[in-house]
């Protein structure tokens, strides 16, 4: 019973209400949850490239396409791409079977797709700390406090285009 308890509390929680007037002019209160949503779209292969998933951020309209998946599993690829890429929490998903999209949910509006040449320094270590932790899984670093340290500032300086094509600016 405690479970059912737990689980209706937590169905209670929203973050978002709106007040409707009914035709009978009394006032009821309608409490929702408002998500952030991510549009999901199958790209079919080409000759030159194969099956790729288009993830539209709806809030920021910034858009990645990924180079993984199938037509039986895009949906999941996506979520794995927003759970771990991202770093959100997917609270659920919509299936447009007429369009062939889904719409996944998260309620987070920190997390998303941002454009790197403009983006928080929250943003950035996330960027980094990333990068370091591939290089250091795949062999290419040691894992020390010095090469953190280097890491850090050859990894700034490439970003903001000191000693690097690629200019980022923080926000």
């Amino acid at each position: 019973m405690q479970n059912l308890n737990q689980q209706s509390a937590t169905q209670n929680d929203t973050n978002y209400s709106v007040k409707i007037t009914r035709n009978d002019y009394r006032d009821t209160q309608i409490n929702l949850n408002h998500y952030k949503g991510f549009k999901v779209s199958y790209l079919s292969p080409t000759n030159h490239k194969g099956v790729r998933i288009s993830i539209t951020d709806l809030r920021s309209k910034k858009k990645v396409i990924i180079s993984r998946g199938s037509e039986d599993s895009y949906r999941d690829d996506a979520i794995k791409y927003i759970t771990e890429e991202l770093g959100a929490t997917v609270k659920g998903f919509v299936s447009d079977e007429v369009l062939g999209f889904y719409l996944i949910l998260i309620d987070d509006f920190d997390k998303g797709i941002f454009n790197r040449e403009e983006m928080t320094l929250d943003q950035y270590h996330t960027m980094r700390d990333k990068e370091y932790t591939n290089r250091v899984k795949n062999g290419k670093i040691t894992d020390t406090e010095e090469k953190y340290v280097q890491f850090d500032k050859d990894y700034f300086m490439k970003l903001t285009g000191a000693g690097g094509s690629y200019k980022a600016k923080f926000i």
